[in-house]
């Protein structure tokens, strides 16, 4: 996704992207959607934490 919306960025002039899911609302709760950030709810960095560093870096 990151990747998608820095090589059309230009072209459809976009200016910003932000993600809204940085912390987990409940990282304890077994629901899936209690637990889409990146990371947890007490804000340790999950894998894909490192991974969104790192194409923020290359854009």
């Amino acid at each position: 996704m990151i990747r998608t919306v820095a090589a059309c960025a230009a072209r459809l002039n976009v200016t910003h992207h932000e993600l809204f899911g940085l912390r987990d609302a409940d990282s304890g709760r077994d629901e899936p959607t209690a637990r889409l950030g990146l990371t947890t709810s007490d804000y340790r960095p999950k894998p894909a934490y490192d991974v969104y560093r790192q194409l923020i870096a290359q854009s």
